[in-house]
């Protein structure tokens, strides 16, 4: 969330969904803290005994709400969580398949198969226009140019004409301008 959001400000909204996840807001929210501020808390380290009290000091608040019914068709599960930060252009919403995280949409756009998000692997995640045949070589070309591997690759279906294309790479880019001619938007996020 802080690579999408930058220096994090304003109210965090955790929303779970599902009759499995009913209490589990309380429990949840200190843990997306620990996420967010990870990298920005400078006088103590972030766990989630003092997440609520350095989250207030960042001037951040925190919103959980719950909803009793997932909506739409999951069919691999009864519950979904879902995390933005006002101003932030993105929202998440996944769950946990067995023990590991998955993306299950962003900003709307479904992912099927999910997204699995792996502690360490950095994902490059990108929005285009429906992509031609020739976009997944190019992508691997920009890859190459950067020696990044291309480790996973998924998209979206469809959402308002443009599709996002997820890619796990064995190490973040330097830079992302090359990329700008090719796509809509594109940001690195390491889990």
């Amino acid at each position: 969330m802080q690579a999408w959001a930058g220096s994090p400000k304003g109210t965090i909204q955790v929303v779970t969904q599902g009759t499995p996840l009913k209490n589990a807001g309380n429990c949840l929210s200190p843990a997306v803290i620990v996420g967010l501020l990870k990298d920005t808390a400078s006088q103590a380290d972030v766990n989630l005994v003092n997440a609520k009290l350095l989250v207030q000091e960042a001037g951040l608040s925190v919103t959980t709400s719950h909803n009793p019914a997932v909506p739409g068709e999951q069919g691999c599960g009864e519950c979904l969580l879902t995390v933005a930060l006002a101003g932030a252009p993105y929202q998440a919403a996944g769950w946990v398949q067995g023990s590991t995280p998955v993306l299950h949409a962003l900003n709307g756009a479904v992912f099927r198969p999910e997204v699995p998000l792996r502690r360490g692997l950095p994902l490059l995640l990108s929005r285009a226009q429906q992509s031609p045949p020739e976009m997944l070589p190019t992508m691997i070309g920009l890859l190459a140019e950067a020696g990044v591997q291309l480790l996973s690759y998924q998209t979206s279906v469809v959402s308002d004409g443009e599709t996002w294309h997820v890619m796990g790479i064995s190490s973040l880019l330097p830079s992302l301008e090359a990329w700008k001619q090719h796509v809509t938007e594109a940001f690195q996020f390491l889990f």
